[in-house]
C-alpha cells in the first residue's frame, strides 16, 4: 500500500508558492540576461582610463582598445577622465547600469588604499566592482637629485638615520607616491620630510634643481638618469627591471619591501558573467599580439593576460590586509 502525502495546510501552501515563485522569477532573470550576453555588444563599449590624454600608457591602451574592439566587433573607446585621485570613472562606473558597456581602468592604489584613507569612499571587491584583466603593471624607482651623499640603499638608509627628517621626498596626496614613501620610512625605519605635489611631473623640475631630494616615478625618468640630471636608487619590483637592467631591487639592497604600480579593467557589480567573460577574453588574447607586447616592453610595462579574475580578487585581497597596519601606523587620512 502507498501512501502519498497532500501538502493542504494553508502556510505550506503558501511556502510552496512563493518558492515557485521565486525559482520562475529566477529563471526568468537568467533567460534574459543570457540572451542580453548573446547580443553584447550591440553599440560602442567605453573605457574610462584614470589619466591625462598623451602619455606613452595612453598611447598604448588605444591601441590596445582598437585590438579589442576588432575582437568584439564594436569600437572601444578610451575615455580620459583624470582628477580626484582617480574615482571619477570608477564612481560614475558604480552608479551606472553594470551591463558592460561603460568599463574603468582603476589604479591599485584607488581600490586597495583609499578605502582605508578616505572614510567617504569605501568600497569592496564583488560588492561594488568585479575584475575582469589584469592590464598592466610597471615597478617604481627611487629617483634622487645628484646632490645627495648617497648613492644605494644602504646609504640613503645611513644618511637619513643620522639625520632625521632633513631628507625630504615628493609625494602627491593619496597617490602611490603617497603611499609607497610611508611604506618606505615604515620598513627602513626612518624619518623623511614629505613634500606635497599636485603630480608626479610638477615635482620633476624641483628635483632636478635639487629643491627635493628624493622621488618615486617610472620609466620617464630614464632619459634623465642616463643624461645625468637624476640618479637611480633601486626599483620596487621583485626582480629586476628592463628599462633600468643594472639597477638593483629593494630586496636585493637588504630592504624586504615589495610595491609596483598596478592597473585593473573592471566592471560594475552584477555585470553578468557572460558578458565579463566576453570582455576577458578579448583583452586577454589582444595583450598577447607581439605589437602590443613589444609597445609594453618598450614603455616598461608588464601584462598579466593570464591572470583570472579570481586571482585579481585574491590578490587585492592580500593587499588590502598588507597596507592596512601601514596606514593605520601613519595615520594618513583623506578629508
Amino acid at each position: 500500500m502507498h501512501f502519498v502525502l497532500v501538502e493542504t495546510h494553508p502556510v505550506a501552501l503558501v511556502v510552496k508558492a512563493r518558492l515557485l515563485a521565486g525559482s520562475m522569477a529566477a529563471m526568468a532573470l537568467f533567460c534574459i540576461s543570457s540572451a542580453f550576453a548573446q547580443t553584447y555588444p550591440s553599440k560602442p563599449i567605453t573605457v574610462v582610463w584614470p589619466s591625462v590624454a598623451g602619455s606613452s600608457s595612453d598611447t598604448i591602451l588605444r591601441a590596445l582598445g582598437t585590438e579589442v574592439g576588432k575582437r568584439l566587433g564594436q569600437p572601444v573607446i578610451i575615455e580620459n577622465r583624470a582628477g580626484a585621485n582617480g574615482t571619477l570613472g570608477l564612481s560614475a562606473m558604480m552608479k551606472g547600469k553594470p551591463d558592460g558597456y561603460v568599463l574603468n581602468i582603476a589604479p591599485h592604489a584607488v581600490l586597495i588604499q583609499l578605502p582605508l584613507v578616505d572614510p567617504s569612499f569605501k568600497i569592496e571587491v564583488e560588492k561594488d566592482f568585479v575584475p575582469i584583466v589584469f592590464l598592466l603593471e610597471f615597478p617604481l624607482v627611487i629617483a634622487a637629485n645628484p646632490g645627495v651623499a648617497f648613492r644605494d640603499v644602504k646609504g640613503l638608509i645611513g644618511y637619513a638615520k643620522a639625520n632625521p627628517g632633513k631628507l625630504n621626498f615628493a609625494v602627491q596626496q593619496g597617490t602611490v607616491s603617497h603611499y609607497f614613501a610611508e611604506l618606505f620610512r615604515q620598513t627602513a625605519g626612518i624619518e623623511l620630510t614629505l613634500v606635497p605635489y599636485k603630480s608626479s611631473a610638477a615635482s620633476l623640475p624641483d628635483l632636478v634643481g635639487g629643491q627635493i631630494d628624493l622621488a618615486i616615478s617610472n620609466v620617464t625618468v630614464k632619459p634623465m638618469v642616463d643624461a645625468g640630471k637624476l640618479i637611480a636608487i633601486a626599483v620596487s619590483s621583485k626582480e629586476r627591471w628592463s628599462p633600468f637592467p643594472n639597477l638593483p631591487t629593494l630586496m636585493e639592497s637588504g630592504l624586504p619591501m615589495l610595491d609596483t604600480s598596478w592597473y585593473i579593467l573592471v566592471s560594475g557589480a552584477g555585470t553578468p558573467r557572460d558578458i565579463t567573460e566576453r570582455v576577458r577574453l578579448a583583452f586577454s588574447e589582444s595583450l598577447k599580439l607581439p605589437a602590443i607586447e613589444k609597445m609594453f616592453a618598450d614603455a616598461g610595462l608588464i601584462g598579466h593576460p593570464n591572470m583570472t579574475p579570481q586571482e585579481i580578487t585574491d590578490r587585492l585581497r592580500a593587499e588590502r590586509k598588507i597596507w592596512e597596519p601601514v596606514i593605520r601606523k601613519a595615520g594618513i587620512k583623506l578629508q
